[in-house]
Formats: structure tokens, C-alpha cells, sequence
């Protein structure tokens, strides 16, 4: 939450600070508190590297096709 106040202040594009730290936002926090986001890790965890670009792609088409439910 102060991370993300600090990047309204500064000015700073939501999640920055975080990705550039390295660390997850509080929206991924969130998600990794589901109870289906294990199954949902453990699918990824399968998908290659040079893969995961254009899966994360689809996910956000996905997100943004159901007006992000």
C-alpha cells in the first residue's frame, strides 16, 4: 500500500517500483491468495520461457474481453 502511494507521488506507472524491486504487486498478492491460483501456478510452471510473453497476451485479452471480472 506505501509503495503505491510512493508511486502516485512520484508519479511513477502502478507496479514499478515492485517489478523493478523484483517483487510482486498487491494485485498479485491478491491473486496468490486464491484458492485456485495453485492450480493455476502449477499450469504455468509448465509452459516454456520463451512461451510465458505470449501467455500472459492471451490472459490480458482474456481479462479485457470479460470487462475484468
Amino acid at each position: 500500500m506505501a509503495i503505491a502511494q510512493l508511486e502516485k507521488v512520484l508519479k511513477i506507472p502502478q507496479g514499478e517500483l515492485n517489478k523493478a524491486a523484483g517483487k510482486p504487486d498487491d494485485a498479485a498478492l491478491a491473486f496468490f491468495r486464491r484458492d485456485e491460483a495453485l492450480p493455476i501456478m502449477r499450469s504455468l510452471a509448465e509452459v516454456p520461457s520463451g512461451k510465458l510473453e505470449e501467455v500472459r497476451k492471451m490472459i490480458e485479452r482474456y481479462v479485457r474481453k470479460q470487462g475484468g471480472k
